[in-house]
């Protein structure tokens, strides 16, 4: 009776738990997973752009698309992401409604190499995708002063490489790999080498025996070639002497160029300005007839400039070669002498601090042609024992008739009428100029200002700007005369992205001396002229004069292509108590950065 009990009461509670396994297994749908949780079965990637460029200027979207084993999206699966190059806008992210996970591919800054890179998704369970996107742009140029070299070591072709990203900026510390093929005919004076700040790399290429060559320069996936013909001496088509690429000659005075021709039979002969004499004849533009594997003519001047002398191969026109000649006065013919400064008022220097002013002399001759080659020495009359210096005291004067020293203040300051600085050609004292120049300050000043904003129209700017001039009391003095000039100091290359510069390169003014000549040795970016031009920095009227407050307001005009990219610099001058005052204010050329064009320097 004790054990029937015990059935009664165990079955009821057996029938329960059979009851909910059973009720378990029926609801599962099969293997255990849970209801409403469909298992990610495929994954695939797609491109919204096969290319992309390598100044991190554009970029691509890459989606990864998750689906079940039936083909249906699949929402909130976690995709991670990876790249083999540039960079990504993250490192996973979970599929959208549409079962899709997007993430963003740039080049990035890091690496601006021309390069495929492959971008790869993951999802848990799923083999890997990948898919290849291809960064371009970066470029290779050559420029070289000539492509024919004669075998010894004193001749050389200078290969000037530059690299620039998608958007022509220049790529700094860039390596670069330099071959000559085939071996033998030429040398290199380096095989591989980092660019500079501008981009650039100087390879000097001599010739080492009588053939072609084919110069190839690899750097960041880019590649470019350069082709040299080298030849025995006698063998090339060119000037010989003078041997350097430019020279000076005082004017009236000949030079004898001697052009090696040795597959010629008539050569041209041209200068810009000048006179060439040949066996026929005179004139600008000459023909001369060859005999011998060499020809000689004679170029002279009676005016000052730098004259570019060209010869070519009558029968064949793109062999040619070229001569720059500055031209100047002797120095015999000095007469007269302007000195100017860069300013009138010059602060103390004490202790480590030293403040200092620049002095330019210019010589010429009676014709009023400048004269190169002159000694003059620079003076201080008036010394306030305090240490003021003038170096160098002697100067020869340059190619376009110039010469520069340097005045460094003192720890004393000078009076009202301050002290006198005189240039004068050594040996010819009455050829020389002296200006007035304030140690300290005491004279009176002028000032200049500009707005913060400016007036914009298509194509130019119009930045309003004041001059005060005031006495050395700090009163404004009325209907002072001032005059103004502008000059573009520095110029820059970059790039800009979004809300960030990329790089950015400053450059001094190429034309050092301001005669708006290419003087030799002024070309430094090889571009074969002065950059930037000297109207690049706007315009601003010759002269304004001051009101009953001491202020002139005038407007500066500038084109909106040099706006952020120009550093404009005005001087304004004024007689302030019988006193010559000058103030320079420098400022980079105002403008909106958005959107900004390329640099025009780039």
């Amino acid at each position: 009776m004790k054990k029937c009990f015990q059935y009664l009461i165990l079955f009821p509670l057996m029938v329960c738990v059979l009851s909910f396994f059973a009720s378990c297994g029926s609801s599962g749908g099969g293997g255990g997973d849970a209801p409403g949780e469909p298992k990610p079965a495929s994954l695939s990637l797609g491109l919204s752009q096969i290319t992309i460029n390598s100044d991190n200027s554009d970029s691509a979207v890459v989606t990864a698309t998750v689906l079940d084993k039936s083909n249906a999206v699949i929402s909130g699966v976690t995709v991670k992401f990876n790249s083999s190059g540039g960079q990504l806008s993250s490192p996973s992210v979970d599929t959208d409604e549409n079962g899709g996970a997007s993430v963003t591919f740039k080049s990035g800054t890091a690496d601006r190499s021309n390069q495929i890179v492959s971008v790869t998704a993951t999802v848990a369970g799923l083999d890997s995708r990948q898919v290849p996107v291809q960064v371009i742009g970066t470029t290779i140029e050559l420029f070289t002063d000539t492509a024919d070299i004669e075998v010894g070591g004193n001749d050389t072709a200078v290969l000037t490489i530059t690299l620039e990203d998608a958007g022509e900026i220049a790529i700094f510390d860039a390596p670069v790999t330099i071959t000559a093929k085939p071996e033998g005919v030429a040398s290199l004076s380096q095989y591989m080498g980092n660019t500079d700040v501008t981009g650039d790399l100087d390879v000097y290429v001599t010739g080492r025996g009588a053939g072609d060559v084919t110069v190839t320069v690899e750097s960041m996936g880019a590649i470019a070639t350069q082709a040299y013909t080298v030849g025995v001496v006698g063998s090339v088509f060119g000037i010989s002497s003078p041997a350097q690429d430019s020279v000076s000659l005082p004017t009236n005075t000949d030079l004898t160029i001697k052009i090696e021709t040795p597959d010629q039979s008539v050569v041209q002969i041209s200068a810009t300005f000048g006179t060439l004499t040949g066996t026929l004849g005179t004139g600008q533009v000459i023909r001369e007839p060859v005999s011998g594997a060499s020809t000689t003519v004679t170029f002279g001047s009676d005016v000052v400039g730098l004259a570019t002398i060209q010869v070519s191969d009558v029968d064949n026109p793109s062999i040619t070669d070229s001569l720059q000649v500055a031209v100047s006065a002797p120095s015999r013919e000095a007469s007269q002498l302007s000195l100017q400064s860069s300013a009138s008022v010059v602060a103390l220097s004490l202790g480590p601090l030293s403040n200092s002013v620049t002095l330019e002399a210019t010589v010429k001759n009676r014709s009023g042609q400048v004269v190169g080659g002159a000694p003059v020495v620079f003076s201080i009359i008036g010394a306030t024992g305090g240490g003021e210096t003038i170096s160098p005291v002697i100067v020869y004067t340059d190619s376009s008739g110039v010469a520069t020293s340097a005045l460094t203040s003192g720890s004393l300051s000078t009076d009202g009428d301050g002290l006198i600085v005189t240039a004068n050609v050594v040996g010819m004292p009455a050829v020389q100029d002296s200006i007035n120049l304030i140690i300290g300050g005491t004279a009176g000043s002028v000032v200049l200002g500009y707005a913060t904003e400016s007036d914009d129209t298509d194509t130019t700017y119009t930045l309003p700007m004041s001059v005060m001039v005031s006495d050395s009391n700090g009163n404004p003095v009325a209907g002072a005369v001032v005059a103004l000039g502008i000059w573009p100091s520095r110029y820059a290359k970059s790039g800009w992205c979004e809300d960030c510069i990329l790089a950015t390169c400053f450059f001094k003014n190429e034309d050092v001396n301001k005669n708006l000549i290419l003087d030799p040795g002024e070309d430094v970016n090889r571009d074969k002229k002065l950059t930037p031009p000297n109207s690049a920095a706007g315009t601003v009227p010759e002269m304004v004069t001051t009101d009953e407050n001491g202020v002139a307001n005038f407007e500066l005009y500038y084109l909106k292509k040099y706006a952020l990219w120009i550093e404009a610099e005005i001087r304004a001058s004024t007689m302030v108590l019988g006193t010559e005052t000058q103030s320079i204010c420098k400022f980079w050329l105002p403008g909106d950065p958005y959107p900004l064009a390329p640099s025009p320097f780039n």
